[in-house]
C-alpha cells in the first residue's frame, strides 16, 4: 500500500487506553467501514472509493467474512489495496455499556474469538501481521480489553465522537434516529470547532439492513469532495495513526 507523507507529530488521542483520534494538528481523516452482518452498501462504497482514488479501512467480523454474498466485495477490498482488519468473529459484547468498567467476556474467550476472526481473514490472504489495528464490536471497550488486545498483538482504536457517522445504522423507529442530512450537518458543525476534523476516524457501516432506506453511505462521494475542498487528506487508519 502506498503511504502518503503526513507530518511527523506527537501521537494520537486516547480514551480508556484506546485510540480515538489522530493528532489534531494533522489535517487528515480516515473512513472506517465496519461489517458485522449487513453489507448491502459494500459494492457502492468500493465504487466510490475507486472513483475518488481513496484508500479505505475495512473491519470485518468472522460472520461477515463467512457470508458468501459478501465474498466478491471482500475480494475487491483486498485487490484494490484497502486495509482490511478484524472486528471480532461473532460480534460479542465486551462490556455492559460504553461507560462500564466491568468486563463481560473472559480473556480466553476474547482470544478464541479473535483467532476465529483471523482464521477467516486468512482465507482472503490477510495475516495477523497485515492487520495490527482492531476496532471492537459495538465500538465498546474498557482498559482490560485494550490490555488483552495489546497482548494479542493488536492496537485497539475507536471512532472519533462528534460527527455521528456511527449513527448511520439507526432507523426511524428509534428514538435516537439520525437522518443522513442530520449526520452531514453534524460533520459540518464539527469541522467548525477549533481543530476541525483533524485526525478524525469516521465510522460508516457497510450495511444497515432494510429498515433504514436513507443510507448514509450514499453521501460518501459528496463528503469526500467536501473534505477535499477543505484541504483534508483522506488516508487509511494506519496512515492516520502512524503519521507516515
Amino acid at each position: 500500500m502506498l503511504l502518503l507523507s503526513l507530518p511527523a507529530l506527537a501521537g494520537p488521542i486516547y480514551y480508556k487506553g484506546g485510540i480515538t483520534r489522530g493528532h489534531t494538528k494533522n489535517r487528515a481523516v480516515s473512513f472506517v467501514f465496519t461489517g458485522g452482518y449487513h453489507g448491502e452498501g459494500a459494492e457502492y462504497i468500493l465504487d466510490v472509493l475507486k472513483e475518488k482514488k481513496v484508500r479505505g479501512s475495512f473491519f470485518l467480523t468472522g460472520n461477515y467474512l463467512r457470508n458468501s454474498s459478501h465474498k466478491a466485495g471482500i475480494l475487491r477490498m483486498v485487490k484494490e489495496g484497502h486495509y482490511v482488519g478484524a472486528h471480532s468473529d461473532n460480534h460479542p459484547k465486551y462490556v455492559k455499556s460504553f461507560s462500564s468498567t466491568g468486563t463481560l467476556i473472559s480473556q480466553r474467550a476474547f482470544v478464541a474469538d479473535l483467532d476465529k476472526n483471523f482464521a477467516e481473514l486468512a482465507k482472503f490472504g490477510i495475516k495477523k501481521s497485515d492487520a495490527p489495528f482492531f476496532i471492537p464490536p459495538y465500538e465498546a471497550y474498557n482498559q482490560t480489553i485494550v490490555k488483552w488486545a495489546k497482548e494479542y498483538g493488536l492496537t485497539l482504536f475507536n471512532y472519533t465522537p462528534g460527527t455521528r457517522t456511527n449513527g448511520d445504522y439507526t432507523d426511524p423507529s428509534m428514538s435516537h434516529y439520525y437522518s443522513s442530512a442530520q449526520i452531514m450537518s453534524f460533520i459540518r458543525a464539527e469541522a467548525l470547532r477549533e481543530n476541525g476534523l483533524n485526525g478524525h476516524l469516521m465510522l460508516i457501516h457497510l450495511g444497515v439492513g432494510p429498515k433504514r432506506t436513507d443510507k448514509f453511505y450514499h453521501q460518501l462521494g459528496p463528503l469526500i469532495e467536501e473534505l477535499r475542498a477543505k484541504n483534508y487528506q483522506i488516508v487509511s487508519v494506519p496512515e492516520l495513526l502512524s503519521g507516515k
